[in-house]
């Protein structure tokens, strides 16, 4: 981005750093809660999911927590996975549903508020304001060869699901596998930036061609 504000006047400087302010809080949270340092990297993701299955007796308490704690795991999470697969965020509005990380390498993006909003409220049955989609948002093309290859891992267990590690498994093999098909058809060098996520990012609810 060249400038501090997109054409429809959304400050992205503000908004980006609001996004590393969200992270810093979780990770002195995390540092509070537990006594461990996250150090950004997806190998101490489990302190991360430790962090969430605690939260979750809070939210059940206090469900008036759950929106400010999505925000801040899935700000550092959405961080971790920008950094570890080289991608960046997609910020054109205050409002936290329209907030993604996108992939440079391969076309994949996702909510990473979602996600963390999935994992918080998991088994709870309080009647709960739903989050941000969780979904993958990838291209038509690529949805079917990304929804195989997920399909044969190994099964998990339902809570495990949700984890944020096993999220970035997941994303593992999608960002394998879209980087197979890319370099089949002589498209390993193709590097993908905003413009080419702005029109399937403005779609909202997200596109039919998501995956979970």
């Amino acid at each position: 981005m060249t400038s501090d504000r997109d054409p429809e006047g959304v400050d992205v400087v503000a908004l980006a750093d609001e996004v590393r302010e969200l992270s810093a809080s979780c990770e002195q949270h995390v540092r509070d809660a537990v006594g461990l340092e996250l150090d950004g990297k997806i190998e101490t993701l489990p302190i991360l999911d430790h962090y969430v299955r605690l939260s979750r007796d809070a939210v059940r308490e206090r469900p008036e927590l759950l929106p400010l704690l999505a925000r801040t795991v899935g700000a550092y999470f959405g961080q971790v996975v920008a950094d570890h697969f080289g991608g960046f965020w997609s910020l054109t509005s205050p409002d936290v549903n329209t907030w993604h990380v996108c992939l440079r390498g391969v076309y994949l993006a996702f909510n990473p508020i979602g996600m963390a909003h999935a994992a918080l409220v998991w088994s709870l049955d309080e009647d709960l304001p739903p989050g941000p989609p969780a979904e993958l948002r990838l291209s038509r093309q690529d949805r079917d060869w990304v929804e195989q290859r997920l399909a044969a891992l190994p099964p998990v267990r339902e809570g495990d699901f949700f984890t944020l590690s096993t999220r970035v498994e997941g994303l593992e093999v999608a960002v394998a596998a879209l980087g197979e098909q890319m370099a089949r058809a002589g498209n390993a060098d193709v590097v993908f930036d905003d413009d080419d996520y702005a029109e399937d990012l403005a779609l909202s609810p997200p596109a039919p061609h998501t995956l979970n």
